[in-house]
């Protein structure tokens, strides 16, 4: 187990009993005064995991400029726009890149949950449609500035303009499918 496991490991086991001695008995234990010393002892557990070392994330290393420019090059033929499979694999990267940002989840759930929408000065951007709860956001946060989401801007006259490539590939999908990766 990664070292940083055993901390989210704790927050998850947390998590869990929270929700179900909410539904079962009514009880908030993260919240109520009658837990306090049961928090206090969770919370000394995260902080000597830190102290320990366990409890640091480690994020994967940022895409390099010259790797996304390796892989938009014509020559590779990764990005390219003219076959089914590059097509879908473009499309893939950039809603991931633009909008995924916890690896893979949520993708076998992932529909048609994307907008065409103008800003204030008239560019076009693409922007998801729909909330998507992840293992960072839980749906507790109600502020607006989490209500805006990413967006993916349109590159007009560039041939390799995200927007585009995802009008394209929505037009090639079978309209009796809902999935969007199909």
């Amino acid at each position: 187990m990664e070292p940083c496991m055993l901390k989210k490991t704790l927050i998850s086991v947390r998590y869990g009993l929270q929700k179900s001695f909410e539904k079962s008995h009514q009880i908030d234990i993260i919240n109520d005064a009658r837990f306090k010393p049961a928090n206090d002892v969770f919370f000394a557990a995260m902080v000597k995991i830190k102290k320990e070392g366990m409890g640091e994330v480690k994020h994967k290393e940022v895409i390099s400029k010259q790797d996304l420019e390796h892989l938009y090059d014509s020559d590779s033929g990764v990005f390219s726009c003219e076959s089914p499979k590059t097509l879908q694999q473009k499309v893939f990267f950039e809603l991931m890149l633009y909008f995924c940002n916890r690896d893979r989840e949520n993708l076998r759930n992932m529909r048609n949950d994307y907008v065409i929408r103008q800003d204030p000065d008239g560019r076009r951007f693409l922007a998801s449609s729909v909330s998507r709860l992840t293992k960072n956001h839980r749906g507790e946060n109600t502020t607006d500035d989490d209500q805006e989401g990413g967006r993916m801007y349109e590159q007009p006259g560039n041939p390799k303009c995200p927007v585009m490539s995802f009008e394209k590939y929505l037009s090639k999908l079978n309209p009796d499918c809902d999935a969007l990766w199909q």
